[in-house]
């Protein structure tokens, strides 16, 4: 006689099967974004067969039938490529000794196994494994300086930007002198792949123009007058920025010892007379055409010393931003975790929280470790403009990723990003890959002072653009386009616009890239431009091009125009 159980008992028979199933190893637990365990079919617990056909007697899908009586066949001699297949990154978001021992496991010789072998411990400790790597996915950071002489095959993702770029790229291949294979994929969107797509040889065998740098960038010449200001105060900084700002106060301002060596009386005339030296050795390049911000350069040379001091301040404000914010998070996630009465689901949110807010601190006070740290004191300031960095983006955007467990990627981090690309990489709920594993954005890290006083809502600004060139315009309602002359009397504002520097992620499921493009999200990303302006002055330079009936092109530039 049947009899339909209560909710109490069938429980209770759901979880004795599945207990039962799981001590023959059929299933097992796994953990679950609920306040229970959850449970997963074991993979060896399946056996598949051969079936009879369809029941509709069409016939089979001939090409699944191919693949897994191939798989089938391939098990049953052993699939030993089936799970040996391992590719890991090597890009400057991967410390440096991690780096080093991916090339030793991708390069294999009887030295790298050697170091391997006196590293295992340390590898094992951070889940690195110790056996031969066949892929590496590489950003820049193997274009340079590393030789691996059994690599003969690079595969492009992209056109490199110069023919000097595909030279290094992809001569990683082949330089033991045997044969190797490189492919360069060209994006059909892209007009710079599309370009060198059409004209492979303008790449593959173009002109190697020697790197130039202009002299006459103002932004460019102002980071090496600091560099040269802070050489002529004599303090070395310590490499992790919380020696160097005083955490003991909630404004987090410079160190007492290093204030003082700024204030020494004779500094700024020092650093004044060696800045005045440095730009009367560029002085053929800085002409009245090309550098109208510096007319006097003993003046500029001065103001320059006179405002190293406080800029050397301000560049640190970002890192406080990050670290006031992950302060702010411990502070409440610790205030929740008293509250009595909280859920299973809502204490360990809570903790969560306490968690991700210390290893944010923890990464934002790491830069002894090697000048491979984002935050290592001289990098974090050139990324920030304030002394010359050539190897790293100017002002970037950060992307916390959490720890999420041992293994490769368990690591939490500060990825970056220069801002053309993290518009879009970094976007609401978009995809980050790092270190084989995936994570959503989810939020902006709001600077300080970002919410008003009125109910705590977003201190947002509204842009103009002008529909004739595509300058932005913050000024309420402008007459005309800085930029062109334009008329803006038509022009519709852009309302509740932010700036968001940087953002925090959270893991996401692993997708197939099919599901990744079914759930891709797109943004309107429009680029929009404003002359800078110095000394009440637009610092621009125009030029007009002309042929025998006249002019034809009218040019505008600004070196360091804002975008």
């Amino acid at each position: 006689m049947r009899k339909r159980l209560d909710a109490k008992t069938y429980s209770e028979v759901v979880e004795a099967l599945l207990k039962a199933a799981g001590s023959y190893q059929m299933v097992r637990p796994v953990s679950t974004s609920f306040d229970v365990e959850g449970w997963r079919l074991a993979a060896n617990a399946l056996r598949l067969l051969e079936g009879e056909g369809r029941p509709d007697e069409r016939g089979a899908n001939p090409y699944f039938v191919s693949l897994y009586r191939t798989l089938a066949d391939t098990l049953a001699s052993g699939a030993g490529f089936l799970f040996g297949q391992e590719g890991r990154e090597h890009t400057a978001q991967v410390d440096q000794e991690r780096r080093q021992w991916r090339e030793w496991r991708f390069r294999w010789g009887a030295e790298d196994q050697q170091r391997l072998a006196e590293a295992k411990d340390t590898m094992r400790q951070v889940g690195e494994p110790g056996v031969p790597l066949p892929a590496l996915f590489c950003s820049p950071t193997m274009e340079l300086g590393v030789d691996i002489s059994a690599l003969n095959a690079v595969y492009l993702r992209n056109m490199p930007p110069t023919p000097a770029n595909y030279a290094q790229r992809s001569g990683r291949a082949g330089r033991s002198g045997q044969a190797a294979l490189v492919v360069a994929y060209c994006a059909a969107q892209g007009p710079h792949d599309q370009y060198y797509f059409e004209r492979p040889e303008a790449m593959v065998s173009g002109i190697v123009r020697p790197p130039a740098i202009e002299l006459a960038n103002r932004d460019l010449v102002r980071a090496h007058l600091h560099a040269i200001w802070l050489a002529e105060s004599g303090k070395e900084l310590a490499p992790d920025i919380p020696h160097v700002l005083n955490l003991s106060d909630q404004t987090l301002p410079i160190q007492q010892e290093i204030t003082q060596a700024f204030a020494e009386p004779d500094l700024k005339t020092r650093a004044g007379a060696a800045m005045k030296r440095v730009l009367d050795s560029i002085g053929a390049e800085l002409t009245q055409e090309a550098a109208l911000w510096v007319p006097d350069r003993e003046a500029f040379a001065a103001a320059t010393a006179d405002a190293a001091e406080l800029e050397f301040s301000n560049a640190f404000d970002r890192w406080r931003q990050l670290y006031q914010g992950a302060r702010d998070q411990l502070k409440e996630a610790n205030r929740k975790s008293e509250l009595p009465g909280l859920s299973a689901n809502e204490r360990k949110t809570a903790k969560d929280q306490q968690a991700q807010a210390n290893e944010q601190l923890a990464l934002l006070e790491r830069g002894t470790s090697s000048s491979g740290s984002d935050f290592y004191t001289y990098r974090y300031l050139a990324t920030e403009g304030f002394l010359p960095g050539y190897n790293f983006p100017r002002l970037p955007l950060y992307a916390y990723v959490p720890s999420i467990g041992a293994g490769p990627g368990g690591r939490a981090a500060y990825l970056q990003r220069a801002r053309f690309l993290a518009i879009a990489e970094f976007g609401p709920r978009s995809l980050i890959y790092h270190e084989g594993r995936a994570f959503r954005v989810y939020r902006a890290k709001l600077p300080p002072g970002v919410r008003t006083e009125d109910r705590g809502k977003l201190s947002t600004a509204t842009l103009f653009i002008c529909d004739a060139c595509g300058a932005a315009h913050q000024q309420d309602e402008p007459e005309r386009c800085h930029a062109c002359g334009s008329t803006m009397a038509a022009t519709h504002p852009i309302r509740n616009v932010l700036r968001i520097d940087n953002v925090e992620t959270l893991p996401a499921e692993r997708i197939t890239a099919n599901d990744e493009e079914r759930q891709h999200q797109g943004f309107d990303i429009q680029t929009v431009f404003a002359w800078p302006l110095r000394d009440g002055a637009f610092d621009v330079a125009r030029a007009l091009a002309s042929d025998a009936d006249g002019p034809v092109l009218s040019i505008d530039y600004a070196r360091c125009a804002k975008s």
